[in-house]
């Protein structure tokens, strides 16, 4: 991918076999999918986010079209973030622009901040900085549930203790727990 630059490990140990038209279609028991990765010292650097992102491990184990994230530990900016759960309609989503990207997750992580995830600020080394804005980008097509659990999340100089946040997304329209965010 342009404007991408990858490194690291990737070890795979899996197989696939059935049709992508039992895949597409949901019929899961046709598949014979099982198998497991291990990825780690990933370093990533893209033109579509502000800082590199770097994978320090991560177990994932898969059986049909369920992805498990059994352990998956990731660094981004001032972030370090543990994410246990799974994913499901992985081969539909990939090969359908249409398709849903369904999933449920627990994210860990003693503290975030939010502006290190900012884009489309004018600096993105400054993006912490209060007088920065910018969004923060979701993939589309996403049919996902996140149950976010941190010590402390800052954004624009706020800072909010004992986060517990359920996250709920369907196609991109997101829907939070907390009045003040929807």
């Amino acid at each position: 991918m342009d404007g991408t630059n990858v490194d690291g490990f990737i070890h795979t140990d899996f197989s696939l076999k059935g049709l992508q038209s039992d895949a597409t279609g949901g019929r899961y028991a046709r598949l014979h999918n099982s198998g497991r990765i291990n990825i780690g010292k990933i370093q990533v650097q893209t033109d579509l986010l502000p800082q590199p992102i770097a994978i320090k491990s991560g177990d994932f184990s898969f059986h049909q079209e369920k992805m498990n994230f059994d352990r998956f530990l990731v660094n981004y900016g001032r972030n370090s973030i543990s994410v246990k759960g799974y994913m499901n309609n992985i081969i539909n989503y990939l090969t359908n622009s249409n398709a849903a990207l369904q999933g449920q997750f627990t994210l860990n992580s003693k503290k975030i901040t939010v502006d290190d995830f900012m884009v489309f600020a004018n600096n993105p080394s400054a993006a912490s900085s209060s007088s920065e804005t910018g969004v923060v980008l979701l993939p589309k097509n996403l049919d996902v549930q996140v149950l976010g659990l941190v010590n402390n999340v800052s954004y624009n100089n706020m800072n909010i203790r004992d986060f517990k946040e359920i996250y709920r997304s369907k196609k991109a329209n997101w829907r939070s727990t907390i009045p003040l965010l929807n």
